[in-house]
């Protein structure tokens, strides 16, 4: 997604110059570190690779992570830290704003900043990364990895401001009046998370997965150590993440992860699936929950199910589309239940006087084919926040292509 020279950069360790390699990837991709570990490498750069037409494709994403772990360990006199940063000699005084530090809002800073912006990105969480640093578990990603890339990003100029929301501490319009910014790049993903619309979804001990995850990455699992069976619902990787994440919860007996479809569906990839296997997480294949069941007390209790079956047709994604099958209703005792149905994006809150120009009262904001808005011809829009829910590295490049239209929106007579 990122347009790197994959051909290249393996060619370079091929010839063992791995310095060279590193330099290859970093002019597109600014945190292989982070994306070679936990992006869906088999579907968005193996899946492409010519060799798995014909038996396995290259593994790009272990020689990816080998690369930037060994060019990682140099000390930042030898590291090739960001090859773009050494291509770009244009300065200026000219000043942006980043709301939302995610894959998207740290990829635009970088690359903006590369160009000589001034950029500052305002962040309303304690700390910096968005869904990379709240919503992967550490088992998957180690956050120490993550704060010292962000520290790379400090070394750039970049200035950061925490615990700072835009909407109620400062305003947007704050940000552009007298010139302050002469843009601003919203990036504040997807943070609202969908409901299944079912009764007792607002018992106690049913949870969203970002709840969830912020409680257990918070190591605030203390709370939930007096549960014994988790549910998780949900078919992607983040269900798979939260099951795992349940699974390790002291004195949990039982974690079931529900899936309307069948496994062959699921979202995940084979290595996710066959992790959570080997952690004992109790499968639940086309299974759909129909109520979540208290116990009087405002506590769930259960959750009633019913079986589901595989149609012939699919549905508009190219899915199969599955159908309830009658009298096959069952229950499952549970004291937790997690929601992994997806997110909506964030939208800013109803304080600030732009949101209603920005988004003219609908749930998405309105931008033209270069993210620009269409009201407000300063501010631009991008990643999950646009485009919905995706990977990390679909989340950079994007963040990347809006930086380029920042640039030429405010310099028509320079090329990139």
């Amino acid at each position: 997604p990122l347009g790197v020279n994959i051909p290249e950069f393996i060619n370079r360790v091929k010839n063992q110059d791995i310095n060279k390699a590193f330099e290859v990837i970093s002019k597109d991709s600014y945190f292989p570190l982070i994306c070679s570990r936990i992006c869906p490498k088999e579907t968005q750069c193996e899946g492409a690779c010519i060799q798995g037409k014909k038996g396995k494709p290259v593994s790009i994403g272990m020689i990816e992570l080998f690369v930037a772990s060994v060019c990682n360990n140099l000390d930042n006199e030898k590291a090739p830290f960001l090859g773009i940063r050494s291509s770009r000699k244009s300065n200026n005084s000219k000043k942006i704003a980043v709301v939302g530090s995610g894959p998207a809002g740290l990829s635009c800073a970088i690359f903006l900043r590369s160009l000589g912006y001034n950029v500052t990105i305002f962040e309303r969480m304690s700390e910096i990364g968005g869904m990379l640093f709240y919503g992967v578990p550490e088992f998957r990603f180690k956050k120490s990895i993550l704060k010292n890339e962000i520290t790379k990003l400090k070394m750039m100029g970049i200035d950061i401001k925490n615990k700072i929301e835009i909407g109620k501490d400062i305003f947007l319009k704050d940000l552009l009046n007298n010139k302050k910014f002469c843009a601003i790049f919203l990036a504040t993903g997807t943070w609202t998370p969908k409901k299944l619309n079912i009764s007792g979804e607002n018992l106690k001990g049913v949870y969203n997965f970002i709840d969830f995850l912020l409680f257990f990455n918070n190591q605030k699992n203390k709370v939930l150590e007096s549960a014994k069976n988790i549910a998780v619902v949900g078919g992607g990787s983040v269900a798979i993440d939260v099951a795992r994440c349940a699974k390790k919860i002291k004195n949990i007996s039982n974690v079931y992860l529900i899936y309307r479809r069948s496994i062959n569906e699921i979202l995940a990839n084979e290595e996710e699936i066959k992790e959570a296997v080997n952690e004992d997480i109790n499968f639940k294949m086309l299974t759909n929950v129909k109520e979540i069941v208290g116990d009087g007390l405002g506590n769930i209790k259960k959750i009633v199910c019913t079986k589901n079956k595989i149609l012939e047709k699919l549905d508009k994604s190219g899915r199969p589309i599955f159908s309830e099958i009658s009298d096959t209703e069952f229950t499952i005792n549970t004291d937790i239940f997690i929601v992994c149905v997806g997110s909506n994006s964030s939208t800013l809150p109803e304080e600030d006087p732009y949101k209603k120009i920005l988004y003219q009262n609908t749930g998405a904001i309105k931008v033209k084919e270069n993210f620009q808005s269409i009201e407000i011809p300063q501010i631009f829009a991008g990643g999950d926040l646009v485009l919905g829910p995706s990977t990390a590295a679909k989340a950079m490049a994007n963040g990347k292509k809006v930086a380029e239209n920042i640039h030429r929106y405010l310099n028509e007579s320079i090329s990139l």
